[in-house]
C-alpha cells in the first residue's frame, strides 16, 4: 500500500454551476485505475475514449489499430501512476472523456497526506451535482437540456424524457453511493451494469434515488411519486384553514352570481370584512395591531384565496364583475377534488416569493415535496425550523446561490428564514399540516411539529431499495 495519499479535486470544466468531486487515492494508483475511479465517482458509464493531458502531452492507452499514433504527441500510459503526472501540491492535469462531447475535467492535487492503515482507498469525500448524461452534446447541450427539463410544458420536454429513457435530476449527488460503488470490483465502473447512477439511493435525499427525486420535485403527486394525497372525512376538511377560506369566498361568489369589484378591481370592503370575520385564517400584523384591515390587499389571507381561485380557472372577471366558472361551480361540490386542485395550484402555479420580500428565488417552493417527506419522517417530535432547513439545503445546495442577501444578516440565517417562512408559515400551517411554536419577538427560535391531519392527508411511500 502507498505511504502517501493524494487528495484530488475533480471539476468538470465550464459546467454551471460547477460539477465537482473530491477523492482520496493512493499516490501509486495506476492511471488505468484512476480512469475507472473517475468514471464511477463522476457518474459516467465508461462508454467512450479518454485521455490525460499535461503540458500538451496526451497520455492514453494505445490502440493496436491506431495508425495516427506516431503523428500525435501521445504517450501510452500503460504502467504509469498518478504520481508520474502529479508530483506536488497544486499540480494540475486535464482528464478528457468522450472526444465528441469533450467532457474536460481539471484534476487538482490539493494535499499530500499520510496513508491511514485502517482506511480503505479510494474514497470520495465530497462532491456537488449529477454529471451530465452520455451523448447529450457537451456542455452547451447539457445546459440546454437542463433548462428544458425544468419546464414540463416545453415543446421539447417529452422528447428529452423519451431520449433519456428515465428521469434525470441534475441536482443529485450521493457521497455514500459513490463510496459503495468504489468499494466494488473495478471500483464500481458502470460499464456493463444495467443499473444507472441515478437509480441508487442517495443519503442527502433521505434514501430516495435521484430517479425518485425527479418525480418528487416535478410531479409531486403523480402516480410515480412516493407522495400521495388521501381523502379526508367531512370534519377533517374543516381543519384546513386555507381550504375553508377559499371555499367560503367561492360560496360567496356562488351566492351573488356576480360580485361587483371596486374601481381598482378588488373585492368589496364588506366582503373582505365578512371573510376575515369567519376566523379561518388570521393575519399576524392585523391581529397584533401593526396594520388594519380595510381592503383586500391589506391581508394576504384574503388576497391569496382570491389569487388561487383566479389562477385555478375557477373564477372569471368580466366588466369588473367576478363570478364562478362552470368548472368552479362543479368542483366546489367535491371537497377532495377541490382541495387537490388548491394544493396543486398553490405549489406549482402560485409564486411563493410574491408576499415575503425574500426576492425571486426557488427556495422552499422547488422541492416542497422533499419538505413533506422530511415532515412525515421527523415531524412527530417538535424540531427547530433549522433542523429542516439544514436538510433541505444539504439536498439542494445550489438554491443558496440564488439568494441576494442584505448586509445586515448572514447567508445561512437569511436562507434558513426564507425557507422557514415559505414552508412552514405560509404553506404547511395554511393547510393545517403543522403547528408552529415561537415566542413573540424578532428572530426568536421557531419549533415545528406535524399535526394529526398531516398523516391523514399526506401518504409517503418509502424509497425503492436497490441491492
Amino acid at each position: 500500500m502507498a505511504k502517501e495519499i493524494y487528495q484530488i479535486q475533480i471539476e468538470l470544466l465550464r459546467s454551471k454551476p460547477g460539477i465537482w468531486r473530491r477523492i482520496l487515492i493512493p499516490s501509486n494508483m495506476l492511471l488505468s485505475d484512476l480512469h475507472k475511479v473517475l468514471q464511477t465517482t463522476m457518474g459516467w458509464t465508461n462508454s467512450h475514449l479518454h485521455q490525460f493531458i499535461k503540458d500538451r502531452i496526451f497520455y492514453t492507452l494505445r490502440m493496436p489499430d491506431d495508425d495516427s499514433w506516431e503523428e500525435m504527441d501521445n504517450v501510452d500510459y500503460k504502467g504509469m501512476t498518478i504520481s508520474n503526472l502529479l508530483e506536488k501540491e497544486n499540480d494540475r492535469i486535464i482528464y478528457e472523456y468522450d472526444f465528441g462531447d469533450c467532457w474536460e475535467h481539471e484534476l487538482l492535487l490539493e494535499r499530500i497526506l499520510p496513508a491511514e492503515a485502517d482506511r480503505y482507498y479510494p474514497v470520495c469525500i465530497g462532491g456537488r451535482m449529477n454529471c451530465p448524461p452520455e451523448d447529450c452534446g457537451g456542455i452547451p447541450g447539457y445546459l440546454e437540456m437542463v433548462k428544458i427539463l425544468e419546464q414540463p410544458g416545453h415543446e421539447e420536454y417529452e422528447g428529452y424524457i423519451n431520449w433519456l429513457g428515465r428521469a434525470f435530476n441534475p441536482l443529485s449527488f450521493s457521497k455514500k453511493t459513490a463510496n459503495e460503488l468504489l468499494a466494488r470490483k473495478d471500483y464500481g465502473c458502470y460499464a456493463g451494469s444495467n443499473i444507472l447512477p441515478d437509480q441508487y439511493p442517495a443519503e442527502d435525499f433521505e434514501g430516495y434515488s435521484p430517479h425518485e427525486m425527479h418525480f418528487i420535485l416535478y410531479y409531486t403527486f403523480n402516480d410515480d411519486s412516493p407522495i400521495k394525497l388521501q381523502k379526508l372525512t367531512e370534519a377533517e376538511y374543516r381543519n384546513i384553514p386555507i381550504f375553508n377560506q377559499v371555499k367560503y369566498l367561492a360560496n360567496v361568489l356562488a351566492e351573488h352570481k356576480e360580485l361587483k369589484l371596486t374601481k381598482l378591481g378588488f373585492l368589496p370592503v364588506k366582503v373582505v370584512a365578512d371573510i376575515y370575520s369567519q376566523g379561518f385564517m388570521k393575519d399576524k400584523h392585523i391581529e397584533s395591531g401593526i396594520s388594519k384591515l380595510y381592503k383586500e390587499t391589506d391581508s394576504m389571507t384574503i388576497h391569496l384565496p382570491r389569487i388561487l381561485l383566479e389562477i385555478s380557472g375557477l373564477t372569471k372577471k368580466r366588466n369588473n364583475k367576478l363570478s364562478l366558472t362552470k368548472k368552479g361551480e362543479k368542483i366546489i361540490q367535491d371537497d377532495y377534488k377541490f382541495l387537490s386542485l388548491i394544493i396543486n395550484i398553490f405549489t406549482s402555479k402560485f409564486n411563493w416569493a410574491y408576499f415575503d420580500g425574500y426576492g425571486e428565488n426557488k427556495i422552499g417552493q422547488l422541492g416542497f415535496g422533499f419538505s413533506l417527506i422530511l415532515m412525515s419522517k421527523y415531524g412527530h417530535e417538535k424540531q427547530a425550523h433549522t433542523f429542516y432547513s439544514d436538510k433541505y439545503f444539504k439536498a439542494f445546495p445550489q438554491f443558496i446561490q440564488d439568494a441576494v442577501v442584505p448586509s445586515y444578516t448572514t447567508l445561512e440565517r437569511y436562507t434558513s428564514n426564507c425557507y422557514s417562512i415559505r414552508t412552514f408559515d405560509r404553506f404547511l400551517e395554511y393547510f393545517g399540516l403543522v403547528k408552529i411554536n415561537q415566542e413573540k419577538g424578532w428572530d426568536t427560535p421557531k419549533f415545528v411539529a406535524k399535526t394529526d391531519l398531516f398523516d391523514k392527508l399526506i401518504q409517503i411511500s418509502p424509497p425503492d431499495a436497490i441491492e
